[in-house]
């Protein structure tokens, strides 16, 4: 029997996913996530966190590409796939890290909002921001939960002033999607 640990970790993109492999194979990225468990300690009345556990998360074929072209460095993160242990030398000394291949990869929309389109059958995304709009169009837009305002405009797709390194978007990166062809009921899927 072969045993498989499929795991679910939230956590934050702690730098912009970058693409691995030779030039026309397989698409490839990977990506840092770090994840902080945290406790609420009745006697100081404060939320404690534990250390960040970090995990290389890395994605193949259109999950790839599409991880490229919507996910960046701070935004928060769902990651679900097979756990491993990736295993080297360097200088004398083995080392080992914690990889997740990843088979989906969401914004965590408990803590801002993101539009999504399905891509049209048949289109290959490029994996870059600012593909050109005759493909996939629309905007990806990830924005604070707590202002109302902002998380009404990214839902219509205008997106929001973000600070550097706040992890918000400025609504200017392709992520969406057309819709595919209409359903059975006669509406687009999207």
């Amino acid at each position: 029997m072969v045993q498989q640990a499929t795991v679910t970790v939230t956590g934050f993109v702690g730098a912009d996913p970058a693409g691995f492999g030779q030039e026309g194979s397989t698409p490839a990225c990977s990506f840092r996530l770090g994840s902080t468990r945290s406790y609420f300690n009745v006697a100081t009345g404060r939320w404690v966190d534990h250390p960040t556990t970090w995990i290389t998360v890395k994605a193949f074929r259109s999950l790839a590409l599409n991880i490229r072209s919507c996910v960046h460095k701070g935004d928060p993160v769902i990651v679900s796939g097979l756990l491993n242990t990736e295993e080297w030398q360097r200088d004398g000394v083995n080392r080992t890290r914690l990889v997740i291949e990843a088979n989906s990869v969401g914004h965590d929309l408990s803590l801002g909002t993101s539009d999504y389109r399905r891509m049209r059958a048949g289109h290959v995304s490029t994996g870059q921001s600012g593909e050109d709009p005759s493909g996939p169009v629309g905007r990806s837009t990830l924005s604070d939960s707590s202002d109302m305002d902002s998380a009404s405009a990214a839902a219509k797709g205008h997106g929001h002033d973000s600070q550097p390194g706040s992890g918000a978007h400025t609504g200017t990166e392709s992520c969406a999607r057309e819709p595919e062809e209409p359903d059975q009921f006669g509406d687009p899927e999207f």
